[in-house]
């Protein structure tokens, strides 16, 4: 939907894999700005530099939908090509690359810990939940001409991933919280949250 979308309103984009980008970080140079389409889970390191330098050359970040950037993989080779294997551990102890930024754990975790919060604005939070997006800012601009309300729900969009921003010492700062969204995850409460910050770029 997200692809009909754009292609149908006239801007020019141009579509990629992460992988692709991993190969290819010059890719994004001089774009205006980049869509994670939704569940954007494992990132190479090329990957996570190539969108982390677009937000600081200005470019614009959108992640539309939870659970981005958690593990850090490595992209290996197999006897069908270049970049064919997609390695993750999921832990320091297993892993044969050891004490490195290659290790590949959670991008939070030791060693060279460098949390989701640090690109996307906030943090893996939850699985599973469901449950309806909860309006809280109606001004805010995404909303413009949707007709929500201060209080508005809007059934299906939450779920079964959630992100949530968390004030920590990795977060920005200078945040927006347009939708809070409660949800329960395995008994305990939590929020689910839409995050918009601005760079020191003006990203």
């Amino acid at each position: 939907p997200i692809m009909r979308v754009a292609e149908e309103s006239g801007v020019p984009v141009a579509w990629a894999t992460n992988v692709d980008i991993a190969e290819d970080p010059a890719f994004l140079t001089g774009a205006a700005g980049a869509v994670s389409t939704g569940h954007d889970e494992y990132w190479p390191i090329p990957y996570r530099n190539a969108l982390a330098k677009l937000r600081d050359a200005g470019g614009n970040l959108a992640f539309m939908g939870a659970n981005s950037g958690y593990w850090r993989v490595r992209l290996d080779d197999s006897p069908i090509g270049a970049n064919r294997v997609v390695t993750c551990y999921k832990s320091a102890e297993l892993d044969p690359v050891k004490n490195s930024p290659r290790t590949t754990v959670r991008w939070r975790d030791q060693p060279d810990p460098v949390p989701e919060n640090t690109v996307i604005g906030q943090l893996y939070d939850a699985f599973p939940v469901n449950g309806p997006m909860h309006i809280d800012d109606p001004d805010y601009f995404l909303f413009k001409g949707t007709g929500v309300r201060e209080g508005s729900q809007i059934t299906g969009l939450i779920g079964p991933e959630t992100d949530r921003y968390y004030l920590d010492k990795t977060a920005p700062k200078e945040v927006q919280l347009p939708a809070i969204s409660p949800v329960i995850c395995r008994g305990k409460q939590t929020w689910s949250t839409m995050s918009y910050y601005a760079a020191p770029s003006g990203a």
